[in-house]
């Protein structure tokens, strides 16, 4: 069993708290802060894209499930820079002014050319969700948290034209927020 306390504690969502793993800096483990059903969503979701066999380098990939002192808890992969401390999320990047507006611009393209592309639904696409790494010295977009079907319907995420149109809905929502951010 691994034992989690607020020492290692990076960020609370509203369904799950996310520690560092203590035994692995490559991972982290989500645990259900209330009864929820994301973790069962994206594993699920998951499986499905690797059946498919589409390119998920530019997500953080669920690794499993681990016994914690605060329940079960979910494995997936820490995103680090190349330095090896942990990439900051979209939102932090902007604020602390790691990165400008044109390059917002740019990672933002390239993130929203690989989830149409590669038909990728995300439940919950936020800046708090997209971590900006710096991987062998170019900075890339990972999204951390959200990747499963935007609905209860199955068909939400087999049917590429339904997952395009839940798809459209969530980037207009991500980039209303992301301009806010951009403005505060």
């Amino acid at each position: 069993m691994i034992e989690l306390n607020n020492n290692l504690l990076i960020g609370t969502g509203r369904d799950r708290a996310c520690y560092y793993h203590p035994q692995d800096p490559q991972l982290c483990i989500k645990v259900a802060i209330r009864p929820e059903k994301q973790t069962y969503r994206e594993k699920r979701y998951f499986r499905l894209l690797q059946k498919q066999k589409k390119d998920i380098a530019l997500l953080a990939l669920y690794r499993g499930t681990i016994e914690t002192n605060l329940g079960l808890g979910a494995l997936y992969d820490l995103i680090r820079d190349d330095n090896g401390h942990v990439s900051p999320t979209l939102t932090e990047a902007i604020r602390s002014k790691h990165i400008n507006a044109d390059q917002v611009k740019q990672l933002s393209a390239q993130l929203k050319d690989y989830l149409f592309s590669e038909v990728i639904s995300v439940r919950d696409l936020s800046p708090n969700n997209v971590m900006i790494q710096t991987h062998q010295g170019i900075l890339r977009p990972v999204i951390v948290d959200g990747v499963s079907n935007p609905g209860v319907n199955p068909l939400n995420i087999r049917c590429a034209v339904l997952a395009k149109y839940f798809l459209r809905r969530s980037w207009t929502t991500f980039t209303s927020k992301l301009q806010r951010l951009l403005h505060d």
